[in-house]
């Protein structure tokens, strides 16, 4: 019996995989990834690759056969391969992708399927008491298409007893993110001596939590009983744009009149916030990491690896944009 991680040498995959193998070193897994960024399954990290329990599989979610060939009975999934930045692959992605997988699940009789959704579905709310509960109201494709997969993991729970956990993690952060995502592309601007890019007023406040955080309920998640079970995964506190910018310059050493301003993005909302009393009570989780703590970490490990973040931006020049391969 093993662990499937589709997106697996992603940022939240890769971190996971650390997360898992600290827990368990005779942990058996296979990583499932399509490598869309350049610096590709050397982003699992060198002890990760060098451990004998640990596969890697260059695919796609949407790839009936190889998931066949992968997934055994009783193996537990994490699915976590998504498209964040080509609205016109969120349906193949999130969706049909997902049901492929949820399909070869049942099919090969997997003990526990674990899928990452997003915080986003809930849209902007005024509320700090945002609980699994909440009505959804998504206000951009990306969270749209997660809450439509999401509506099909339970489908799949409820239709054919297959045994789900969903997580809804708010605004993820930490190293190993592709620095086209906001924190990410904060550090390696004021690393580079470059101006911050801020859209809009600034004043769009997020919940944030470091990737260990994350890395460690989906870990949980794994380790208790699957039961269609839905958990918010959240810190309870908030953060401005404007704020983070100023933030990331102070550990740069850098004035904050080096913030210029793009045009507000379509479709993002005002306010995300939620709190993880389900998960605390029922899940033994809580986040450990202060984002002020997150943040040190995150300038430092940007810093101490400008080849990584050269490797990941290759073709892309200065733009810091989302994407920097075709598929």
């Amino acid at each position: 019996m093993g662990i499937v991680i589709t997106g697996g040498a992603g940022f939240v995959g890769s971190a996971l995989v650390d997360e898992l193998l600290q827990r368990n070193p005779g942990a058996e897994i296979t990583v499932l990834d399509a490598l869309v960024y350049p610096v590709g399954e050397k982003n699992l990290s060198d002890k990760a690759r060098k451990h004998p329990g640990l596969k890697f599989v260059k695919g796609s979610v949407g790839d009936a056969g190889l998931l066949d060939s992968i997934l055994q009975p009783g193996d537990q999934v994490v699915h976590l391969a998504v498209e964040m930045a080509k609205p016109n692959l969120f349906i193949e992605t999130q969706i049909s992708g997902t049901k492929t997988i949820l399909d070869a699940s049942v099919r090969r009789q997997v003990k526990h399927f674990v899928y990452q959704s997003t915080g986003d579905i809930y849209g902007h709310n005024e509320s700090d008491d945002i609980d699994e509960n909440a009505p959804s109201k998504p206000t951009h494709l990306y969270a749209a298409t997660k809450l439509g997969a999401e509506a099909l993991v339970s489908a799949y729970h409820h239709t054919y007893g297959l045994p789900t956990t969903i997580l809804r993690p708010v605004s993820i952060y930490g190293r190993r993110q592709y620095p086209g995502w906001l924190v990410a592309r904060f550090c390696t601007l004021a690393i580079a001596g470059k101006p911050l890019t801020v859209m809009g007023s600034g004043s769009a406040r997020r919940d944030w939590i470091y990737v260990t955080d994350i890395a460690k309920a989906l870990a949980a998640a794994l380790e208790n009983k699957p039961e269609g079970e839905v958990y918010n995964i959240g810190t309870g506190r908030e953060w401005s744009v404007m704020q983070i910018a100023e933030m990331v310059l102070d550990l740069a050493g850098v004035p904050h009149d080096r913030i210029e301003r793009l045009p507000e993005r379509d479709g993002d909302f005002a306010r995300q916030i939620t709190h993880a009393r389900k998960a605390k009570s029922k899940l033994g989780w809580s986040a450990h990491v202060p984002f002020e703590q997150g943040l040190r970490y995150t300038f430092d490990w940007y810093a101490s690896n400008q080849a990584w973040v050269s490797t990941q931006m290759a073709g892309e020049g200065a733009s810091l944009g989302f994407r920097v391969k075709e598929d």
